[in-house]
C-alpha cells in the first residue's frame, strides 16, 4: 500500500461549557492514520499550535499510571448508585463486589430486553386507546378523550417517527429530545411553514408523558425528558363583546334559532358549548329553574360523556331561559331527550353548526360597526395607505395600534387577507412588511383605530377610490360589509368561547368567586372542601346577578319581564 503523506498534526476545537479547548492529533506513518485527539489546555488556535509543536519537538508527556485499585472502587461505587437510583438495592444496605455485579448484569439485561424496542413503537404502543395506559386511566376514572387520544398518535406519525426513526426507546437522551425541539422551523421565523410554539409543546407533552409512564413502570431507569423545559407559549387574548354588542347581537334576525338559543345560554350561564349542545330534558328543573350540567356531547366519539372536569354543577337562571329552552324541545320533529336537537334522532345539533351561525351574525354586526365608522378622513387614510402598502386589488389588511411604531415613524404588517373568493382566507408574509410613514399620518391613524375596536381594515381597491358603500349594488355591498366584518372577528379573536368568558368578567365582582366557579365549572385546588357544592342560597345570588348583569342585554323586555 502507497504511504499517504500528511500534516505531521492536526488541530480541531470543541466547545466545553462557556470555553473552547484546542485539541490535537498527531499523524502516524506506521499506521497511516492520525492519533485520538489529545487535549492542548490552550483556548486559541495560535497556542495550541505553539503546544504542538512544543510536543513534536520534545515528546509528548507520558500520560499518569492510573491507581487500578481506586479505578475500580469508583465504578463500584456508580454501579450501587445506579442500583439504588433503580430501586434494585436500598441505600446504605451492604453488599459484596460480585453480588453488586450480579444485580447489575440482571437489571441491565432486563432492560435491554423491556426498553429494546424501537421508541417510537413504544410511543404508538403506549398512546393506543385500546393500551394499558389509556384503559386503565378509564379503568381508574380519570379522563381521557378519544379525539386526544387519536390527536397524539397524529403527532407521532407527523413529528415524531421522521425524526427518530430506528432508535431504540433505551437509546433517547436529553439531547437528543433537546434536537427534536430545536428541529421544528418556528412560525415568527418561518410564518408560512413554522409552528406555534403551543403546538410544539403539545408534541413534546406526548413524549413526556410515555417516558414518565417508562420510569413508574421500571421500563428506563431514569426519564431523559425530566431535563427538557417546555418553551413559552404566546397566547392568544380572547375577544370579548361589550354588553351593548351583545344586545345588538341578538337583537338581529338568527337563520337558525337553535344557535342563537345556544349563544344566549352561554352567555347567560358560561357553559360550555359540548355541555349546551348535550342538555337533555331531565337535565332542566322547570320548578326552580335550575340546570343541571351533568353531561357534554363528543360528536367525535357520538357519545355523552362527563363534563371537562368531570364534575356536574347546578346553573341558576332565570324563567324567561327555562322557558325558551321548553319551547325550542316542543320543536324537536324526533321528541327525544336532546333540547337542541340535531338532522338525526337522537343525536344532538354539531359545534360547527352553532359557530357558523355565530360567526355569520358577529360578521355582519362587525361589518356594520366597520360602515358606521367611515367617514371623509377615513376614506382619505384608506387612499394613502393603499397606495403606500401596494397590496393588490383583492386584498386586505387591518391595522390595529400595535401594528403602528411612532418611534421609528413605520408601520409593520405580518399578513392581510385575500378578498374575492368564498372565504376570507388569510395569507402570513414570509417576512414582515415594513412600511415607512410620516409621523403625522401615524398620528391620524392611531386616532381613527382608537375609535373603533375594530382597528383599521382597508383593501387594495381603495387606492383608486376609497370604498363608499351607499353607491354600491345591494348584493356587492352586503358582500363586502361581511368581509370587513369576517376579518374585524379575526382580529378581535371573538367565538363562542368568548361568551363563557364574558359571563366570568361581567358577573365577577358581583358574586364571590367560590359562586362563580360553581357555576362556570372552573377547577381550583385552593378551594376547599366546604365550598365544593352550589347551595340554593348562592345559587340565588347569582340568579340576581345575571338577571341584573346579563339579561337585559339577550332578552327583550317582554321575556325578560
Amino acid at each position: 500500500m502507497q504511504d499517504i503523506t500528511r500534516n505531521t498534526y492536526s488541530l480541531y476545537k470543541r466547545d466545553t461549557g462557556s470555553r473552547t479547548i484546542w485539541y490535537v492529533r498527531f499523524w502516524d506513518d506506521q499506521t497511516q492514520s492520525y492519533s485520538s485527539g489529545k487535549s492542548t489546555g490552550q483556548t486559541t488556535k495560535a497556542a495550541a499550535q505553539r503546544q504542538a509543536q512544543k510536543w513534536l519537538a520534545e515528546g509528548q508527556p507520558e500520560a499518569k499510571k492510573k491507581d487500578l485499585k481506586a479505578t475500580k472502587n469508583r465504578l463500584i461505587s456508580a454501579i450501587k448508585k445506579y442500583l439504588e437510583d433503580c430501586g434494585v438495592i436500598k441505600q446504605g444496605e451492604v453488599y459484596e463486589t460480585v453480588d453488586i455485579l450480579k444485580l447489575f448484569y440482571t437489571q441491565v439485561t432486563n432492560l435491554q430486553l423491556v426498553s429494546g424496542e424501537r421508541f417510537v413503537e413504544y410511543l404508538y404502543n403506549f398512546w393506543n386507546w385500546n393500551g394499558n395506559y389509556v384503559q386503565g386511566r378509564l379503568e381508574r376514572g380519570k379522563k381521557i378523550g378519544r379525539k386526544y387520544v387519536d390527536g397524539c398518535n397524529v403527532k407521532i406519525k407527523l413529528h415524531i417517527e421522521p425524526f427518530f426513526k430506528d432508535t431504540l426507546l433505551s437509546d433517547v437522551t436529553t439531547l437528543s429530545l433537546e434536537d427534536f425541539m430545536r428541529s421544528f422551523p418556528r412560525r415568527e421565523t418561518n410564518p408560512q411553514n413554522g409552528y406555534s410554539t403551543s403546538t410544539i409543546n403539545l408534541v413534546m407533552k406526548v413524549i413526556k408523558k410515555a417516558l414518565k409512564e417508562a420510569v413508574r413502570l421500571g421500563i428506563l431507569p431514569r426519564d431523559p425528558s425530566n431535563g427538557i423545559e417546555l418553551l413559552s407559549e404566546d397566547t392568544e387574548e380572547r375577544g370579548l363583546l361589550t354588553p351593548d354588542e351583545v344586545a345588538e347581537l341578538f337583537s338581529l334576525a338568527w337563520t337558525d334559532e337553535r344557535s342563537k338559543l345556544a349563544c344566549i345560554l352561554g352567555a347567560v350561564s358560561g357553559m360550555r358549548l359540548s355541555e349546551i349542545v348535550g342538555l337533555r330534558l331531565e337535565y332542566v328543573n322547570t320548578n326552580k329553574n335550575v340546570i343541571m350540567v351533568e353531561r357534554s356531547y363528543s360528536h367525535y366519539e357520538k357519545r355523552l360523556k362527563g363534563t371537562k372536569t368531570e364534575k356536574a354543577r347546578m346553573v341558576y337562571t332565570d324563567a324567561a331561559i327555562i322557558k325558551l329552552l321548553m319551547d325550542l324541545y316542543k320543536k324537536n320533529p324526533y321528541q327525544d331527550a336532546y333540547i337542541f336537537y340535531g338532522l338525526d334522532q337522537n343525536t344532538p345539533m354539531r359545534y360547527d353548526t352553532v359557530e357558523k351561525h355565530l360567526e355569520k351574525m358577529l360578521a355582519f354586526l362587525f361589518g356594520t360597526e366597520v360602515k358606521k365608522s367611515i367617514d371623509k378622513e377615513w376614506m382619505k387614510l384608506a387612499k394613502i395607505m393603499a397606495e403606500k402598502t401596494g397590496i393588490a386589488s383583492k386584498e386586505m389588511i387591518a391595522i390595529q395600534p400595535y401594528n403602528i411604531d411612532t418611534d421609528h415613524n413605520q408601520i409593520i404588517l405580518r399578513y392581510s387577507y385575500s378578498f374575492g373568493m368564498k372565504k376570507i382566507r388569510m395569507c402570513k408574509y414570509t417576512e414582515k412588511k415594513i412600511i415607512p410613514l410620516d409621523n403625522s399620518t401615524l398620528q391620524r391613524l392611531l386616532s381613527v383605530c382608537a375609535k373603533s375596536p375594530n382597528g383599521f381594515i382597508l383593501s387594495g381597491a381603495d387606492r383608486e377610490k376609497p370604498i363608499d358603500f351607499d353607491t354600491l349594488e345591494t348584493k356587492a355591498a352586503r358582500k363586502l360589509l361581511m368581509a370587513y366584518g369576517e376579518i374585524a372577528r379575526r382580529e378581535r379573536n371573538v367565538s363562542f368561547h368568548g361568551f363563557r368568558h364574558f359571563f366570568n368578567s361581567t358577573i365577577r365582582g358581583t358574586v364571590s368567586d367560590d359562586i362563580l366557579r360553581l357555576q362556570t365549572g372552573h377547577m381550583d385546588p385552593k378551594m376547599t372542601d366546604h365550598y365544593d357544592h352550589m347551595t340554593d342560597d348562592r345559587g340565588e345570588q347569582l340568579r340576581k346577578a345575571v338577571q341584573t348583569k346579563i339579561l337585559p342585554f339577550v332578552l327583550d323586555e317582554n321575556a325578560a319581564g
